[in-house]
């Protein structure tokens, strides 16, 4: 399944929000959206989704045009992955994973068996099968974002949009969620997420995508478009890129917060 916006703009009324946006993604990628707050970004991702009408431009689902698809039909082939949230009641992870798969039948049916098969898969796939009776609500917060991404894999959709799901998350959940967002997308999910750390971005994104007032400022491989020029556009801060080793990876870091002496010897040592 793949992904491509054309031309694409939207304003709330008089504003502006998005400009000429335009970028393609094929199936079994990455790509990460970078930016700041109020760039657009959650903009573009209701775009894609079909919940804002009126924009102008082009959005095509592996070649078929956003617009024309009903709720339904996008939801076929887009699912959303959302921030980590409590609910306001204390569903069970099955059934938080089987919310999923409700564009399968009509309001008035229940899940059946069919249903239920493809929510266990689901949770094995991201590795949490193990958890299907507990309460969502006791979960850590990297449980329930595997939790997020099991009931979009029930949905059957190819391509997944998530809204920053390492937000608000510990360091050592950060890479267990971002380790299995990378192993879906090798599998061959296209994947669209946001998120605020470039480092992210370096280490498993296939593309990048940055947005600067709602317009595109970079497009392209991470080793491309991520550059201590591109950060300082982006965020106002000064940083510096080191290769760890054999030039195959690049880490951001402040320049202000180490010395330079200090931070070369801290970039050796780390391997």
């Amino acid at each position: 399944m793949s992904i491509q916006v054309e031309r694409l703009s939207y304003s709330y009324r008089s504003r502006e929000v998005l400009h000429d946006i335009s970028f393609s993604q094929q199936a079994h990628s990455l790509l990460c959206l970078l930016g700041p707050n109020g760039v657009g970004k959650s903009t573009l991702f209701r775009c894609i989704l079909g919940l804002l009408a009126g924009y102008t431009g082009d959005i095509r689902i592996s070649g078929q045009k956003a617009d024309t698809l009903s709720a339904n039909q996008l939801a076929r082939h887009i699912a959303y992955v959302p921030q980590s949230h409590s609910p306001a009641f204390s569903y069970s992870v099955m059934d938080m994973v089987l919310m999923g798969t409700t564009s399968q039948f009509s309001v008035l049916s229940v899940p059946g068996v069919m249903q239920r098969r493809q929510a266990e898969e689901a949770l094995e796939q991201v590795g949490i099968s193990r958890l299907s009776r507990q309460s969502f609500m006791q979960l850590s917060g990297g449980e329930r974002q595997l939790v997020l991404i099991a009931r979009a894999l029930a949905q059957q959709a190819r391509i997944l949009i998530m809204d920053e799901p390492t937000a608000n998350l510990d360091y050592g959940n950060q890479l267990r969620v971002l380790q299995t967002v990378k192993q879906l997308a090798q599998t061959g999910y296209t994947i669209l997420q946001s998120t605020h750390n470039p480092d992210q971005a370096l280490l498993f994104a296939d593309q990048v995508l940055a947005l600067q007032e709602g317009r595109v400022l970079a497009f392209g491989s991470p080793r491309e478009v991520i550059s201590a020029e591109l950060i300082h556009s982006l965020y106002g801060i000064e940083i510096a890129l080191e290769q760890l080793y054999d030039g195959a990876v690049s880490l951001c870091i402040p320049q202000f917060a180490i010395p330079e002496i200090k931070r070369n010897h801290l970039i050796r040592s780390v391997f």
